[in-house]
């Protein structure tokens, strides 16, 4: 076992595997699963109907949880799911199956911490007990999904074998004509895609989805940022936060996971929480950002990480023509905070590396608000689009959504403004 995942284990409290094994495998997928009983059977026939190539040397851990307070629908839910899993077993032989109780009279999850980031580092704390060595892929993905045939196929062939260390799945919403939330759904893809295209025009270093059932990591890599949060939502967007501080996140060309559509409430962020925001009509969801804001962002990223440019500086050669940039970085405490990075940084690597850790995803994003909130408000879904793409023939928010779909590899248009 590598000495950073040892380290790692020696300072946890691990829920024991069930059933124990001595064998060892390269790929572990982790799934949460809580009152998933309903769910469970289309997401294990779609794991039964994958290539088996690399079934082998592959295990899933069902993380079936709840909490000390949880009623009784969730309790049966749970114990259903138990006996689906078990059902299903034999049609997904060769991988190797296991359940994690923390769920039952005994195992719940405390309530103070019970939620999906606690049953994700539940299972993926467990999954470092399993690898061969350090050459492996641990997986996350979720109870209410569906994965691809060639799911396992991309995670050897693609992620494995190139020694990826931060990785994510590509990832597809059902919205086929008659797909219950269809609209919802899509105008929500559009919005994650979009922000998505946005911040790579904008050369950000963080333009990587954040979705948790599409998470890949090595066991390494997991081990060395200290394993999952415990946060009960947004688990995953500080996950890959903190992943892609130290490697750069990459995203598999193939293979792919299918969300749910499903309404839901049990955390304030995803696609449940969306979908029921737009089904509500709580607010105006066919609004974006517009380009013009990731143009700005783009100019600032391209002072920023420029190697001539003293980041000390950079507030004054902004000044002119983004003085709402400048105002932000003072109410962040540029200045002073690269005063003491300059002092301490001996070489222009520990630099580059400091200005990805200094600018991340979270203060990116907290950028992006204060940009839409002073200086670029939100406009109408198409007209975004249009002048984003650059195709103002399309007319359905669907023919929007597959552009943006197909352009997730390698890269996206240039913003027209």
């Amino acid at each position: 076992m590598h000495k950073t995942v040892s380290a790692y284990l020696s300072r946890q409290t691990l829920y024991p595997l069930i059933p124990s094994t001595e064998k060892r495998f390269r790929a572990v997928v982790v799934i949460p699963c809580h009152a998933e009983a309903e769910s469970l059977p289309a997401l294990l026939n779609s794991l039964s109907r994958m290539d088996m190539t690399h079934s082998d040397d592959t295990s899933i851990i069902f993380v079936l949880n709840n909490s000390i307070c949880a009623d009784d629908d969730v309790r049966m839910s749970n114990a259903d799911s138990f006996k689906i899993i078990n059902e299903y077993t034999p049609l997904l032989s060769p991988l190797s199956i296991f359940v994690i109780d923390a769920y039952t009279s005994g195992h719940e999850l405390p309530e103070k911490d019970a939620g999906v980031g606690l049953a994700r580092k539940i299972g993926m704390d467990a999954a470092l007990q399993l690898f061969h060595d350090q050459a492996g892929a641990l997986v996350c993905l979720d109870a209410d999904c569906t994965v691809s045939a060639d799911y396992l196929t991309a995670l050897f062939e693609d992620g494995i074998a190139a020694n990826i260390q931060a990785g994510c799945f590509p990832f597809f919403h059902p919205i086929a004509p008659g797909t219950p939330n269809r609209e919802a759904i899509i105008v929500y893809e559009i919005y994650l895609r979009y922000y998505l295209a946005g911040l790579r025009y904008s050369a950000s270093p963080h333009a990587f989805h954040t979705i948790g059932s599409t998470m890949i990591c090595s066991p390494v890599a997991y081990a060395a940022i200290g394993g999952m949060n415990k946060r009960k939502a947004a688990e995953d967007f500080y996950f890959m936060e903190k992943l892609s501080k130290s490697h750069q996140v990459v995203q598999l060309q193939r293979g792919a996971v299918y969300p749910s559509s499903r309404v839901s409430l049990r955390v304030p962020f995803g696609t449940g929480q969306r979908v029921y925001r737009f089904l509500s009509g709580e607010r105006d969801e066919y609004l974006l950002y517009p380009p013009a804001l990731f143009a700005a962002l783009r100019d600032f990223h391209l002072l920023y990480y420029h190697e001539s440019i003293d980041p000390v500086d950079l507030p004054d050669s902004v000044a002119e023509s983004h003085p709402d940039i400048v105002t932000f970085l003072e109410s962040q405490g540029f200045r002073a905070a690269w005063g003491k990075i300059a002092a301490n940084s001996k070489s222009s690597a520990q630099i580059r590396y400091q200005k990805q850790i200094w600018m991340d995803s979270f203060r990116t994003l907290k950028l992006v608000h204060y940009l839409r909130d002073h200086s670029f408000p939100m406009m109408d879904m198409k007209g975004a689009l249009a002048s984003f793409t650059g195709r103002a023939d399309l007319n359905e928010l669907e023919e929007f959504l597959l552009l943006l779909r197909k352009a997730d590899y390698p890269a996206f248009p240039k913003i027209l403004v």
